[in-house]
């Protein structure tokens, strides 16, 4: 293959023969003439060029160790505040699920004292309900009012350790 024949594969440029370099392979150093307008002739580079010129370069891609480890540690932080979050998320989710379930219970037995009758005793009353599958404490507090035609109840649901989970005051007509 001639040089102009080359030329003439690889672009509109003359190409210059590198002694020792066999034809058979990719050239790697071509030189580049100008082209009589002043514009350098394109050519396509071959995969060996590129492969070459990434060898060549310096070694300044890719992360160091040190930086994989900030990087994981970081990484780590964030996952474990997510969990705690998520965590505190699901507590919550709890408690509000037993507050529900007291206040359903609160307004059931709310219901039963205004429409006991005859009205209940002045005093204390309480009791042991199940619902959902939760023990729950009810108290209720029947007391006289300034008005003696009314009564005051103070109803108050509590979980088995004893924390409030809901209460209400009640006004009813007196028996």
């Amino acid at each position: 293959m001639s040089s102009d024949a080359r030329s003439t594969a690889l672009g509109s440029a003359p190409l210059r023969v590198i002694p020792g370099h066999d034809a058979a392979k990719p050239r790697l150093d071509v030189e580049r003439v100008q082209l009589a307008d002043g514009h350098l002739p394109r050519r396509p580079r071959s995969r060996e060029s590129i492969a070459s010129f990434a060898a060549a370069a310096p070694r300044c891609a890719g992360f160091t160790l040190l930086e994989v480890l900030v990087a994981l540690a970081v990484f780590s932080l964030a996952a474990l505040a997510m969990l705690r979050l998520q965590g505190a998320s699901i507590a919550t989710a709890t408690r509000l699920d037993e507050k529900l379930i007291a206040a359903i219970e609160l307004e059931n037995r709310a219901a039963d004292l205004m429409l006991q009758t005859p009205a209940p005793a002045f005093g204390t009353q309480g009791g042991q309900s199940e619902i959902a599958r939760r023990p729950l404490l009810w108290t209720a507090t029947i007391a006289a009012t300034p008005d003696p035609a009314l009564e005051r109840i103070d109803l108050q649901i509590t979980d088995a350790s004893g924390n409030v989970l809901a209460s209400q005051t009640l006004i009813r007509p007196a028996a």
